[in-house]
């Protein structure tokens, strides 16, 4: 234990970590400003997906509406082995409405847990346009994926296996699959977690350089006295030795 203590700034650890909550309070404040922001602008009004700029992910809140279509033969399907079952991960990329003929770059994606399967065919039916020519027309409103269903990566591999580019301003993108509502709601509990972690974590700190500062004295102390006591027993043993060798008479040696 006392090697933890001397090598690594433990106070230092725990402080860093407090800041490091308080940075993230401050990410997730802006982040539901933007949610508060939505919520007075009402949905976006929504623009063909190759006409849309660039919108940034967390921690802003910047949420688009985007008309895209969903190319049927360039979709994908990861999964994954739960004590559950099986989880399916569909992945689906899609270009401009207005696109025809052979799709060599595609201009984004969405993905879904197989869970979420029910919620995603209601959204989707609410959300279809029309046809086109290669997939169906959806009106998608959503923000950049916080946690996606898949990396990117995976979209990476995907798009190299099904033979297509991904386009410079390339948007994954998370569809209210849940309702706006349910996505716009306040969550005021994420800054009372991570507050009182952050106000924990300088507590920690603290009390660690506290406890820190009594060991090393503790230390110090042990340390002076071991010499006191190593230098009393050289003194001790060179009388012996004197006795030994001529009693108290200072004759000193050649």
């Amino acid at each position: 234990m006392s090697w933890i203590l001397r090598l690594i700034p433990v106070p230092v650890i725990f402080l860093i970590l407090g800041l490091g909550c308080f940075a993230f309070m401050g990410a997730l404040f802006n982040y539901e400003n933007g949610k508060r922001i939505a919520r007075e602008t009402g949905v976006p009004e929504a623009v063909p997906v190759s006409q849309m700029q660039a919108v940034r992910g967390f921690p802003w809140f910047e949420e688009t509406t985007i008309r895209v279509q969903i190319v049927e033969d360039l979709s994908y399907l990861y999964w994954t082995e739960t004590e559950a079952g099986e989880i399916e991960f569909p992945l689906y990329f899609f270009v401009d409405p207005s696109h025809e003929g052979t799709v060599k770059t595609v201009l984004g994606a969405f993905s879904y847990s197989s869970p979420e399967e029910d919620e995603v065919a209601a959204y989707l039916e609410k959300a279809f346009v029309e046809e086109g020519a290669l997939g169906p027309i959806f009106e998608l409103t959503g923000v950049p994926a916080l946690t996606p269903s898949v990396t990117m990566d995976e979209v990476d591999w995907a798009a190299y296996d099904l033979d297509v580019a991904l386009s410079d301003n390339f948007f994954y993108i998370e569809p209210h699959f849940a309702g706006r509502d349910a996505i716009l709601k306040e969550r005021p509990e994420f800054y009372l977690v991570v507050g009182i972690t952050g106000i924990m974590m300088f507590v920690f700190s603290i009390v660690a350089a506290v406890v820190r500062r009594a060991w090393r004295r503790r230390e110090t102390d042990g340390g002076a006295g071991r010499a006191l006591a190593k230098k009393g027993f050289v003194a001790a043993a060179a009388g012996g030795v004197a006795k030994l060798v001529g009693g108290d008479d200072d004759e000193g040696f050649i």
